[in-house]
């Protein structure tokens, strides 16, 4: 069981345990000698559960302390989840994964995206992209964005993306702010080895990982290819309900007032609200998002009047202030 460390997970995960063993089901030494892993809490925590499983490919059966889109079952219905897995009576779900290589290594794994950004913000990327050897195009941009089927509802969708269903094997290739206004998102076969080089930046690039993970490449070229690790998730039906999720998402608190945001409020949000420590200062909103320190503080004033985030004392340096959903 890989629980989030917060108190509504905690008390779902003593809740859990307590059905599985009235139901028969036990508790494994470690995640690559059991049947599955029981995930507990929000989408973020999932991201982390699967990199910190690195090869081990143990599904997951996630139960939601937040709504998300991992999660088929909640505190409400838990118990659903683990009499059907008891009865055997689930499916095995294999989601595509990226990977990157750069500097003669790779990338942890990426489920939802993989993204290549100045390493200073507010900073132009200069690249030569590059498709199964073919030369594509030459571009300028804030950044560029590979994203798989799964990550196509998430920070590809908010950067001009398209939303993919049915887990065709593609991934999604967009470019952040391009300069060249032609180059609109490309759809690929998942089977193409995607390469950017001669990149050019006032700083080296950055790798961001599932919008968690940053990795510093020294070289101008990057690669980027289906990962050899697909994620494995346990599910109910046999059918990924992107639909659904979207009207459910649409429909949480704050839904419709998210979608008539701007589009450097909606990047502030999506980067607080997938926030592993809960809160985040202006500083590191602008090192993370690439984007000035003005849009930063317009997109901050506009989610605060919203009523969508919250503002209070960084315990860490008084002089400065932190933002959380």
């Amino acid at each position: 069981i890989k629980t989030k460390k917060d108190r509504s997970s905690f008390e779902l995960e003593r809740k859990i345990v307590s059905h599985m063993r009235r139901i028969g089901l036990k508790t494994a030494s470690s995640p690559d000698n059991a049947d599955f892993v029981v995930c507990i809490g929000d989408d973020p925590w999932v991201l982390s559960s699967l990199h910190d499983l690195g090869r081990i490919q143990t599904p997951l059966l996630c139960i939601g302390s937040t709504p998300g889109f991992f999660a088929e079952h909640d505190i409400t219905s838990y118990r659903v989840a683990l009499d059907l897995v008891k009865k055997g009576r689930f499916f095995i779900r294999r989601k595509t994964r990226l990977v990157a290589e750069y500097d003669s290594k790779h990338s942890v794994p990426a489920l939802n995206d993989i993204g290549v950004f100045p390493a200073r913000s507010a900073s132009i990327l200069r690249y030569a992209l590059s498709i199964n050897g073919g030369f594509f195009w030459r571009d300028s941009a804030d950044g560029f964005l590979v994203s798989t089927p799964t990550g196509s509802t998430g920070y590809s969708l908010s950067v001009g993306g398209p939303i993919v269903l049915e887990e065709p094997q593609v991934f999604v290739l967009t470019p952040v702010s391009s300069m060249d206004k032609t180059h609109t998102p490309l759809v690929v076969p998942d089977s193409s080895r995607i390469v950017l080089s001669s990149i050019q930046s006032n700083a080296s690039p950055v790798l961001v990982v599932d919008g968690k993970i940053r990795c510093v490449a020294k070289a101008d070229t990057i690669s980027i290819l289906k990962s050899e690790i697909p994620a494995n998730f346990v599910t109910f039906s046999r059918k990924d309900e992107v639909r659904a999720k979207l009207k459910k998402r649409d429909k949480a608190p704050g839904g419709e007032k998210i979608r008539a945001l701007p589009p450097s409020a909606k990047l502030i949000y999506l980067i607080l609200s997938t926030n592993a420590r809960g809160n985040m200062t202006q500083k590191e909103l602008v090192s993370e998002s690439f984007l000035p320190s003005r849009t930063v503080r317009f997109a901050l004033d506009v989610l605060i009047r919203k009523g969508l985030i919250s503002k209070g004392p960084n315990l860490a340096d008084t002089r400065q202030s932190a933002y959380t959903v």
